[in-house]
């Protein structure tokens, strides 16, 4: 053996199964030494050294070279979705407990395998087995999907337009044009208030619409019920069926009878009635949205009775609110078995259930 020895790393013949079982050895040791607000930076890193060592070098033999590029890519690719996964868990654990460290989801909140949450049945069998009468419920029409882009719309610019909702939201039975400013605003923010005002007043929500560039807005919300319904708060619900739709329509969801009812009528064991905003059933799991735009802390002791009452822990009973602060949302969630969701967390907690 000479004195210029060299080792040659072959991706070729480097075991993809080895190389994950690396992969999820190192992200283990991130889970605990690391906040999940800090891992993506070092799941990057990672992928840095794993670059390094998949790609091969100068002094690789050229007969094998571009083989072990292709294999290498290959499987290079893989591992880079294996590492965004990952990464979406570590940020959805981090939502879920008002908590950056994985490991306080993991030690402090409820299981999620809560025993009444699995139904092989419909969602209205799953109702009734908890001695839940169903009156009725409302049907998801195709009106509902122009309704669904436009509360969309306002879920994804909800900071830009919050001012001017609540607002509009506080002068509903107002005779007169509500005047939204926007003196101090910058064009971009103006912009996403015209884009929404246009919005509503093109399917007849406003009554009156005018808007002085750089100056202000005056409109008049219409009388239909349909839209006072929508502004005094149901287009959140509509942003929350939107959403629920899209997950149900996607290629990895499994399981039979996959369904979504809303706004259910119900009456109780003890004769009193009550309504649910959502239920979906994914995967044979049960999850019950509830949602709120204005004040909803009186409503915490009747959501809490609801949610024993199916059987459901706080992972599958779910208050959806335009925004809520981390503390409050791990207090509640603790008291009152139900799990408060802001808007920007909705998208994530959903990821999460694939």
């Amino acid at each position: 053996m000479n004195g210029n020895f060299h080792f040659q790393f072959r991706p070729s013949y480097f075991p993809l199964r080895k190389t994950l079982f690396l992969v999820f050895l190192c992200i283990s040791v991130i889970k605990v030494k690391f906040r999940a607000s800090e891992s993506r930076k070092n799941i990057l890193l990672i992928y840095n050294v794993l670059k390094h060592f998949f790609y091969p070098t100068k002094k690789l033999d050229q007969k094998i070279g571009n083989r072990a590029m292709e294999e290498s890519n290959k499987q290079l690719q893989e591992i880079i979705g294996v590492l965004k996964r990952i990464d979406q868990k570590l940020e959805y654990w981090a939502m879920l407990s008002g908590n950056p460290d994985p490991l306080y989801f993991l030690q402090k909140l409820p299981t999620d395998l809560e025993t009444s949450a699995k139904w092989e049945d419909s969602i209205f069998s799953f109702l009734e087995a908890h001695q839940i009468k169903v009156i009725n419920h409302d049907e998801i029409g195709a009106e509902d999907l122009v309704i669904n882009r436009i509360a969309d719309y306002m879920a994804l610019h909800w900071d830009q337009i919050k001012k001017a909702y609540r607002k509009i939201k506080a002068n509903l039975n107002a005779t007169q044009n509500t005047i939204i400013s926007i003196k101090d605003l910058g064009s971009k923010q103006e912009l996403v208030l015209r884009t929404w005002f246009e919005s509503l007043y093109k399917i007849a929500f406003f009554e009156n619409y005018n808007h002085v560039p750089q100056n202000h807005f005056a409109l008049k919300i219409s009388s239909n019920p349909a839209a006072i319904a929508f502004m005094t708060g149901y287009w959140l619900e509509f942003h929350l069926e939107s959403k629920l739709i899209e997950l149900l329509s996607k290629r990895l969801i499994t399981g039979s009878g996959n369904e979504l009812v809303r706004n259910v009528k119900i009456e109780l064991p003890n004769g009193d009635p009550g309504e649910l905003d959502a239920i979906v059933k994914l995967n044979n799991q049960i999850y019950w949205f509830e949602v709120k735009t204005g004040p909803y802390q009186r409503h915490l002791p009747k959501y809490k009775r609801f949610a024993a009452m199916m059987g459901l822990g706080a992972n599958h009973a779910i208050l959806l609110l335009p925004e809520i602060d981390s503390s409050t949302q791990h207090d509640i969630t603790q008291l009152y078995q139900i799990r408060p969701l802001g808007i920007r967390h909705l998208t994530v907690f959903l990821d999460g259930l694939l």
